[in-house]
């Protein structure tokens, strides 16, 4: 819904807030609202890594951060090779600091401890 609680934006830039926010008044006090033209740019799915995955578009970057550490080898390979699809090529695939895809999946350059890039 993009609605929060104002106490989340204290690390949002005052420009960020200006442009895309809506400060909240009367019963929404201390609420902001996400402009609805970025609101609508967003969406949110439960998706299963390991089933096939729905049409949702092609990205500049993927975050599974925290996710692949509970795959096992095949497994891993298995939803990077879905995933890789809908990455441009460039993009960028983030997992968690504890992770990596060394040895998993050909394809994907590291680019520091974690960020990988499509080649």
């Amino acid at each position: 819904a993009g609605h929060y609680s104002m106490q989340r934006a204290k690390n949002i830039p005052r420009s960020y807030l200006t442009t895309y926010c809506l400060k909240g008044l009367g019963q929404q006090r201390d609420t902001l609202l996400i402009d609805k033209f970025l609101r609508g740019r967003v969406s949110f799915a439960q998706i299963n890594l390991n089933q096939t995955l729905p049409r949702v578009g092609v990205f500049d970057a993927v975050f599974l951060r925290n996710v692949m550490i509970y795959f096992n080898v095949d497994t891993k390979r298995q939803v990077v090779n879905r995933i890789l699809p809908l990455l441009r090529t460039g993009g960028l695939f983030f997992v968690g600091h504890s992770e990596t895809l060394n040895g998993v999946v050909d394809g994907l350059i590291q680019v520091k401890p974690s960020v990988y890039r499509k080649e």
